[in-house]
């Protein structure tokens, strides 16, 4: 290990939501949860992290928000490029959850997953089960409380307007 450097990037949940493109990045769930970059290609990120901190400085959100969005392209093809193929129930997986981040205000229900999936209940189950320790309601209500939690971190409505909202 003594031969290797490294850094850690951390992103809480509601950051990864609202960039769906680490949504990309994070389904490849059973690969290591790293990528290796080589000498000539470190500088890329380290440099859009540099300047991603200048701008918070600056109090430029458009062009950071533009330099955010690069540093995490480059991060997901880094990691595309590294990766085995992913099985079919992780696949499938994939599919459930981006369903789901799509339809969870209007569809709480796994049946209607299950048929836009062209599944059983039952075996839309067993695969999120097998791909996380979460059945597919419990995907669905960890998404309802994400949404929550990001609307009463921004302030802009009350508990009861959410609640309703996510009714």
């Amino acid at each position: 290990l003594e031969d290797y450097k490294g850094y850690f990037i951390v992103f809480n949940e509601s950051f990864v939501q609202s960039y769906k493109v680490l949504l990309e990045l994070f389904d490849f769930l059973n690969h290591e949860p790293f990528i290796d970059l080589s000498e000539s290609e470190e500088h890329v990120p380290l440099r859009l992290i540099e300047l991603i901190e200048e701008q918070q400085d600056m109090k430029s959100q458009c062009y950071q928000q533009s330099l955010i969005a690069a540093l995490l392209h480059f991060l997901v093809e880094k990691k595309k490029s590294s990766l085995r193929p992913m099985d079919i129930n992780q696949e499938r997986f994939v599919k459930l959850r981006n369903l789901i981040a799509e339809h969870y205000k209007e569809e709480k229900q796994v049946l209607f997953y299950a048929k836009k999936m062209d599944l059983s209940v039952k075996r839309l189950d067993v695969i999120a089960k097998l791909v996380s320790p979460l059945s597919v309601t419990e995907l669905i209500h960890k998404q309802i409380l994400l949404q929550a939690k990001r609307e009463l971190s921004l302030g802009l409505k009350t508990v009861n307007s959410i609640a309703f909202d996510l009714e």
